[in-house]
């Protein structure tokens, strides 16, 4: 995968996905960074992808915390992934989680990551054509 992920069919850059958005969230001057990287896809699948998926919902919470203003951006993405965790936990492919986003609904923040992302994260995404437009539970 691309971006936070490396290139196609690399391992996932497990340094800067464990490590980054910590130090971020903690220094507190870069709200913009932190949560670009925190309400992106390809850093939520490269999250499950190293093991450390759980860790995501402690970082978003922080997130909240530190970046008043981006709370309602970070919930939405703290929605998703406990909408989808088990899927998350357990992908069938290195997809997963882009599958999962572009199955929410057509301008969700979800969504739009996927869609946003690189073409060959989203390379085999099937695309729903009849989806739910409203958010689920």
């Amino acid at each position: 995968l691309v971006g936070v992920l490396g290139t196609p069919g690399s391992r996932v850059n497990v340094r800067r996905v464990r490590e980054l958005v910590h130090h971020l969230i903690r220094a507190g001057v870069d709200e913009q960074a932190a949560v670009a990287e925190l309400t992106s896809v390809e850093y939520i699948a490269a999250k499950f992808q190293a093991g450390a998926g759980y860790i995501i919902l402690g970082e978003l919470a922080a997130a909240r915390g530190r970046f008043p203003n981006a709370t309602a951006r970070l919930g939405q993405v703290k929605s998703f992934i406990g909408r989808r965790l088990d899927r998350l936990m357990r992908p069938v492919t290195t997809s997963a989680a882009f599958q999962l986003a572009m199955q929410e609904p057509d301008g969700s923040l979800a969504q739009r990551s996927a869609q946003n992302a690189d073409p060959l994260l989203r390379k085999f995404v099937i695309r729903w054509m009849n989806k739910p437009q409203k958010l689920e539970p």
